[in-house]
């Protein structure tokens, strides 16, 4: 009543003398809580549509997340799947950073993508070779030497190792993705609130940003995936303490094993000098006669009788 009646009807029910829990019997007023409750109904279901038109957003992002997951837990074969996203940032990298429309040739980077290729995908690409076709070609002999790549790796590794491994890596990267862009994404529905001062719809502004927030995380499941199916790798000789896994050829492994030097160096210095650490001495008495008021031979500065000599 006080949110949705009026000031009008608590000053009627203040002059007619109306106390707290006391019956009201009143038609007019009973009217208007009528009319209260109704604008209450009216509140709570404008609240609740608001919520569903935000939420429609999430729930076409959420069901393409889940449908790949769902594809990862029930074991399908996720190799074509790996292939067609290494396909689309071979594309992409050619038409908007290496070789983009709309600049002249002698300005393409030949020797930046042929860098770019052979640092994620482990494969021989030469710029000179690039150099000599025409863009459509470029596509096709990148897409063949990173299918020859992958083949190689597949048959270092094992058919079965290297599922294992596209499984793991896409899971791992989606999950961890698809929890930060949640976070993102609450960020973003307090934030559009303000926009409404711009005279702009705040529903509108988060369904935009919020598919361009997911392109941009579906863009970077795609590279993370790519770039770790291509490093990663099990070492057989450590199969049978238990599967591991590790980056093979990166800077991660050098470095780590630099680290871990330094702290067993760290650790057997540590221990070195605690064992040739001396122990304390024990406190020898003199030998001669030493007075109850006389300064204790400790060194306390304390006199004898109220210092060691206290039971002697």
């Amino acid at each position: 009543m006080r949110k949705f009646a009026g000031d009008w009807v608590r000053n009627i029910m203040q002059k007619l003398g109306l106390r707290d829990g006391q019956d009201i019997t009143s038609p007019m007023v009973s009217r208007q809580i009528r009319k209260a409750q109704r604008r209450v109904e009216e509140y709570n279901f404008s609240i609740r549509k608001s919520l569903l038109e935000y939420d429609e957003v999430m729930d076409t992002q959420r069901k393409t997340i889940y449908g790949i997951r769902r594809q990862i837990l029930e074991g399908q074969n996720l190799r074509d799947k790996v292939l067609e996203w290494i396909k689309d940032r071979i594309y992409h990298a050619i038409d908007f950073v290496f070789l983009p429309d709309g600049v002249e040739k002698y300005e393409w980077d030949y020797d930046g993508l042929a860098e770019w290729f052979h640092t994620r995908f482990r494969g021989p690409v030469e710029a000179d070779k690039l150099r000599s076709l025409d863009v459509k070609h470029v596509e096709e002999h990148m897409v063949e030497e990173m299918l020859r790549a992958y083949e190689m790796k597949e048959a270092r590794e094992g058919e079965e190792v290297m599922r294992k491994i596209e499984r793991y890596v896409m899971l791992d990267t989606i999950d961890s993705k698809w929890k930060d862009h949640l976070y993102a994404m609450d960020y973003l529905r307090s934030a559009v609130s303000f926009k409404g001062y711009e005279q702009k719809d705040p529903k509108v502004v988060y369904k935009i940003e919020g598919s361009k927030m997911f392109e941009k995380m579906m863009e970077s499941i795609k590279e993370d995936v790519t770039e770790l199916v291509f490093r990663m790798t099990v070492r057989k000789e450590e199969e049978e303490a238990g599967p591991r896994s590790h980056f093979a050829g990166g800077d991660e492994s050098r470095e780590f094993a630099a680290v871990s030097a330094v702290h067993q160096q760290m650790a057997a210095g540590i221990a070195a000098s605690m064992e040739s650490a001396e122990k304390p001495k024990p406190i020898q008495r003199a030998k001669k006669k030493i007075g109850r008021n006389d300064p204790c031979p400790c060194g306390s500065g304390k006199k004898y009788k109220k210092c060691c000599g206290r039971n002697a």
